[in-house]
């Protein structure tokens, strides 16, 4: 099973393109790992060399009512949210709840 997460993972991750309106250069996802713990999912990777770490837990999904059921399909939600805020060079962590940017 943590094999198949591990796969998905690396879809999700891969699939993310992005394209900033201020270089004509794609940016990508780089360099994740995971805990490989779904209870308490900690996922981190590289965009641009900046580090974002994915953290998804009981705690969490309750301070948030947002928040989805499943800690992948969280991902890819924040993972959408946070291309188009380097997209665009604008963005609320409101949107992003579970990741941390660090700069």
């Amino acid at each position: 099973m943590k094999d198949n997460i591990q796969e998905k993972l690396g879809e999700i991750l891969d699939s993310v393109e992005i394209y900033p309106e201020y270089s004509p250069d794609i940016i990508r996802v780089k360099n994740f790992t995971w805990n490989k713990d779904l209870v308490d999912c900690i996922v981190e990777y590289y965009i641009n060399g900046t580090k974002c770490i994915f953290r998804y837990n009981d705690q969490i999904t309750k301070e948030y009512d947002s928040i989805k059921d499943n800690p992948l399909e969280q991902l890819e939600w924040e993972l959408t949210y946070i291309k188009r805020m380097y997209e665009r060079g604008i963005g609320a962590k409101e949107y992003y709840p579970c990741t941390t940017i660090e700069h």
